[in-house]
């Protein structure tokens, strides 16, 4: 251990028992403290000039060590996270739910901090290291340090030149209430609830009963809550849930909803309770798309396409149809790409949505 007592112009050595030194920290002008190998750590109450050896309860190698007052932490190898609150006397175990190393510790207040280490380990806990939420970093890197300036904004360094910014967001809420609805053979259609505000859009994840893997299907943007899953094999049972995001990380999976795909069509049984008139699947899609409406009571039935321009280019449907859930296909191979708009018109009710056509 090197100390100064000139800022730093000179430097003079003190020995320690610690075959390495890998972190030091002081509460106060005079007790501080020092981790390293196997687990060893010493103690200072005179400004460093003596140091006497301290029990950590570990044998694993220590990395690193800090303070906010009293309240102190330190952890290293194999996710292992001590904690005191009272300035070292005792520490206690925590459960940082990693086994990667951890190389640094950086605390805002005796609650809110993060660790980070190697596989791009950061996580955050905002109760004393109770509970540690896990940060969304692609790759996996070696982090060596981690600084923030406020609860959600700072940065994290490693190997290679990495530099990590946060972008000061909050991790978004995690959608709520998903449920489905059959449009048609191997068509669902997902809806959800938007728990939060700070997302910049939502994740798809499916897997069935033959392949138990989840995997992302797609994305929708931020506020958009629903979404049509199409190709689907007659057959299989079918799982979803989604989760939101953005530069901060992912919520929580919502939710998980599940479904037997069978060969039955439409749903024209079970009598639909109002107009309503589905978004198109797929979109954007080249050059077919499938258009999916309820029709509550009998009635005339009108279907029409519409350019940007608001000219009408196609007529889908036009006769009279019985209360049941209907599907209409729309060929675009003859128009170019684009955006248009396909309106529902029927008994007084009029609804309009938009699609894209991409070739």
């Amino acid at each position: 251990i090197l100390r100064t007592t000139n800022g730093g112009t000179n430097w003079s050595s003190i020995s320690t028992s610690l075959l390495s030194v890998q972190a030091i920290d002081f509460i106060d002008l005079n007790t501080g403290y020092a981790i390293g190998f196997q687990g060893g750590m010493v103690k200072t109450t005179d400004g460093g000039l003596n140091w006497s050896n301290v029990t950590s309860g570990t044998t694993n190698l220590m990395y690193d060590i800090t303070f906010v007052g009293n309240t102190g932490y330190f952890g290293g190898v194999g996710g292992v996270l001590r904690k005191t609150t009272n300035g070292g006397n005792n520490w206690t175990s925590l459960t940082s739910g990693t086994t990667n190393i951890i190389l640094d510790i950086n605390f805002l207040d005796e609650n809110t901090g993060y660790i980070c280490g190697n596989n791009s380990l950061i996580k955050k806990t905002t109760n004393g290291g109770s509970t540690w939420q896990t940060q969304s970093v692609e790759g996996s890197l070696f982090l060596y340090g981690i600084w923030l300036d406020s609860p959600n904004s700072g940065y994290s360094a490693g190997m290679s030149g990495t530099i990590l910014r946060s972008v000061g967001v909050p991790l978004p809420g995690a959608p709520s209430n998903l449920s489905y609805s059959v449009l048609d053979t191997g068509v669902v259609e997902l809806n959800w609830d938007d728990s939060s505000s700070a997302e910049d859009g939502f994740v798809i994840q499916r897997k069935d009963n033959i392949d138990t893997n989840w995997t992302n299907i797609d994305t929708v943007t931020a506020n958009n809550t629903d979404y049509t899953d199409s190709g689907l094999d007659v057959g299989k049972t079918y799982f979803w849930r989604v989760y939101a995001r953005n530069a901060a990380g992912n919520s929580p999976y919502s939710n998980e909803v599940s479904t037997l795909i069978t060969n039955t069509g439409p749903t024209v049984n079970n009598v639909p309770d109002k107009f309503e008139l589905y978004q198109n699947y797929p979109n954007p899609f080249n050059p077919s798309t499938t258009i999916a409406y309820d029709v509550p009571e009998t009635g005339l039935v009108n279907i029409r396409i519409y350019d940007i321009l608001g000219i009408q280019v196609a007529e889908l449907v036009n006769e009279v149809k019985s209360p049941g859930r209907y599907t209409v296909q729309w060929n675009a191979g003859n128009y170019s790409s684009g955006i248009y708009f396909y309106r529902l018109e029927a008994n007084g009710y009029i609804d309009e949505n938009k699609m894209m056509l991409v070739k």
